[in-house]
């Protein structure tokens, strides 16, 4: 029982080994993301300096998606208040358009303050 535990050790052994060589091959770029060994996961760490970059990317990102988001808010809402301004402008039109039109069809009349 142990020689096959042993066995299987140098097995795994080579394999990580074989994995460390491809990795330096690639020049420190990491192109295995992780390979089944006898049944077990091995996982390729990133060294420190490929996790800054990831970091930065993730952290431009981040920045440029914010950004994005504030710019079209910042248009939607300009675009939202200039409609409720020509509506606004709209509405007090057709008020002072009513109030004319009353005024010219009732002179002195009962809407008229001259009465009181």
């Amino acid at each position: 029982m142990n020689e096959i535990l042993i066995e299987k050790n140098e097995e795994l052994r080579a394999e990580i080994q074989m994995l460390k060589a491809k990795k330096e091959a690639a020049n420190g770029q990491l192109k295995i993301k992780g390979k089944h060994l006898l049944g077990l996961q091995v996982k390729v760490i990133p060294s420190r300096r490929e996790a800054s970059k990831m970091a930065f990317t993730n952290f431009v990102l981040t920045v440029a998606g914010v950004s994005a988001v504030i710019l079209l808010m910042r248009t939607d809402v300009k675009q939202s208040a200039s409609i409720f301004k020509r509506n606004v402008r709209q509405i007090r039109h057709w008020l002072e358009e009513e109030s004319a039109s009353a005024t010219k069809h009732d002179p002195g009349g009962t809407n008229s303050s001259r009465d009181i």
